[in-house]
């Protein structure tokens, strides 16, 4: 028994350090060591027993270069190395799993994920005498194109949001929140919020909650009511497009909803 115990209190230093580190081995890799310490304390006992047999008789070892090594070199050396296999055996499963993980595909730009803005992390700049015009010949912004549902020449109110910070895929300066205000159609006025592709104003997250769904053909409108004003969330061409209507009058809001489908991207 006491052997026995000897050699438990002996497998278990020789893997505490390692399950201080890591998961511990496999049962069945622990039982293989403990069974390769068996045999080899049987083979100690019985070599000390002739050994002391011989002592008594006055017979001596042999000594030199056919010294026998000691059996419970044998025992440390079988169960160090059962432990390094086991070692390496928990690493590979361990790398194999994290690869799995890591080569897992990922839900960037594909899950509904954005880049949250608040208004201190822009800079506003308003632009003065704007002109809804179409500029696709380069002679200015292209604001009919952003704006495609409002007449050209329209005269509005027009401000950019720049960014103070870099963040995400766009850098300092870059202009990632449009807004206007302007008549969409005779005697209804709108505010629009544009955001860029990936971006969300956190001023506007009600506009992605509204409780009303709508489709026209292909596309698909959010709508709801903030007094006598109606509150409109379409996206086109990955930008957001965040709508106050200055009218609650269902033929107008539709009006505006079939102008706004017919030049979706």
């Amino acid at each position: 028994m006491k052997n026995v115990d000897k050699k438990d209190e002996a497998l278990n230093k020789l893997f505490s350090g390692y399950i201080e580190e890591a998961e511990c081995p496999p049962e069945g890799v622990t039982f293989m060591a403990k069974e390769a310490m068996d045999e080899n304390t049987v083979r100690e006992r019985a070599t000390e027993l002739q050994l002391a047999a011989q002592t008594s008789h006055g017979g001596e070892q042999a000594s030199g270069s056919g010294r026998r090594i000691p059996a419970k070199a044998y025992a440390v050396i079988a169960a160090l190395f059962v432990l390094v296999a086991a070692v390496l055996l928990a690493v590979l499963l361990h790398v194999s799993g994290t690869d799995k993980f890591m080569d897992s595909p990922t839900d960037a730009g594909t899950d509904g994920s954005y880049i949250s803005l608040a208004a201190d992390d822009m800079t506003e700049r308003e632009i003065e005498g704007f002109i809804v015009e179409d500029s696709s010949d380069g002679s200015g912004a292209n604001s009919s194109d952003l704006f495609f549902f409002v007449e050209d020449g329209t005269h509005g109110e027009y401000s950019e949001f720049a960014l103070t910070d870099s963040v995400g895929d766009y850098t300092e300066g870059d202009v990632v929140v449009y807004r206007l205000r302007c008549s969409v159609s005779p005697g209804v006025g709108v505010v629009v919020y544009v955001e860029a592709e990936g971006v969300r104003f956190d001023e506007l997250n009600d506009y992605k909650d509204l409780p009303e769904s709508r489709s026209i053909g292909d596309d698909v409108f959010e709508l709801g009511k903030d007094g006598q004003n109606t509150l409109i969330y379409f996206s086109s061409g990955g930008y957001g497009y965040n709508l106050c209507l200055q009218t609650s009058d269902s033929e107008k809001v539709d009006a505006v909803l079939s102008r706004i489908s017919e030049g979706v991207n």
